[in-house]
């Protein structure tokens, strides 16, 4: 029999491979890029001395680290207070009335 360094506990099934270890890093794959932002793309990761997939692996990672906006808004409604959306209005109306 076969000695693997990881016991089946540790595997998550995966439709093509069968096993793949909890952690072990994914791929991505994008299709259908068009050639100019592969082009540009690609021209920004040799700028920054990085392989494209390295730069495309930080570019995705930031955006990971953002909240989503409905993670945000929703946040933001919970804070209250802020302006009286009422006295906004007055004073954008009194605003134009001023010109």
């Amino acid at each position: 029999m076969l000695e693997r360094p990881w016991s089946h506990d540790e595997c998550l099934l995966d439709t093509q491979s069968g096993c793949m270890l909890a952690g072990m890093p994914k791929t991505i794959q994008i299709r259908s890029v068009p050639e100019e932002i592969h082009r540009t793309l690609r021209s920004r990761a040799a700028l920054a001395g990085v392989s494209l997939s390295d730069f495309l692996l930080g570019e995705i990672s930031r955006v990971a680290a953002r909240p989503p906006v409905a993670e945000v808004l929703a946040r933001a409604d919970q804070r209250g207070g802020g302006a009286d959306p009422a006295r906004v209005v007055e004073a954008v109306r009194a605003g134009r009335d001023r010109d």
